[in-house]
């Protein structure tokens, strides 16, 4: 009876260990879209990134938008941080000037809205993340920033051609996109490179395939994170 208890237990440790390392495998594993260890891990080789006098990763998102960098395939939590991480900042009445802002906060606001708008005309995404892109997109329009409103005109652009005319949010952006808008015109001519670059890029991948004819609308809704 003993032994077999002592089997038993020596069999469950064996196993929790063997769960620990998978575990901690996982943990550690390169992966774009993970957590920010695994994001980190999955950095192109030529890029540095070097951690903080405490072993923390600084700009998390900005990080983030260079390991994904052509690398979405399309699932909705592939935005999720991105998205998370705007939700979650507020727009100020006045353009802040706190150190804190001005070294990590408009950089990965502005790197977090770049990273989607690349991302965007890449890969088909559900339709519930072209809500929630729009909804930010539209909000940091309107932040007393002129790099975070541009990376958010960005977003705009790279949404075009999914605006369904008669929604009041798809009504908003297209009226910014039009002559007299923000977004018109020499914004356009400046910033429309990015997103026609990153649709050469999705065709290189997929020849003879365009976005267009690979979208399928989806109805499903994500729930919103404060």
């Amino acid at each position: 009876m003993r032994a077999s208890i002592r089997i038993w237990i020596a069999a469950l440790v064996c196993m929790t260990l063997v769960a620990i390392t998978i575990y901690n495998l996982n943990a550690t594993r390169p992966d774009p879209f993970g957590s920010v260890e695994q994001a980190y891990r999955a950095l192109p080789k030529r890029v540095t990134w070097e951690r903080d006098e405490n072993g923390n990763i600084p700009l998390p998102i900005t990080m983030r938008g260079i390991a994904a960098r052509d690398r979405f395939t399309g699932k909705a939590s592939e935005l999720e941080p991105f998205l998370s991480y705007l939700e979650s900042r507020e727009i100020p009445a006045d353009r802040p000037v706190s150190e804190e802002f001005l070294q990590i906060e408009q950089a990965e606001i502005a790197n977090g809205l770049r990273a989607i708008a690349r991302a965007w005309p890449q890969a088909v995404f559900p339709r519930e993340s072209f809500d929630d892109v729009l909804a930010q997109a539209l909000r940091f329009a309107q932040y007393p920033d002129r790099l975070i409103r541009s990376q958010a005109g960005l977003v705009l652009l790279a949404l075009e051609d999914q605006f369904r005319p008669g929604e009041p949010q798809s009504d908003l952006a297209i009226s910014m996109l039009s002559e007299g808008g923000p977004f018109c015109c020499k914004f356009r001519e400046t910033w429309i490179g990015v997103i026609e670059n990153a649709r050469r890029f999705a065709q290189s991948r997929v020849p003879g395939v365009s976005r267009k004819s690979k979208a399928k609308p989806h109805t499903s809704r994500r729930k919103t994170a404060p």
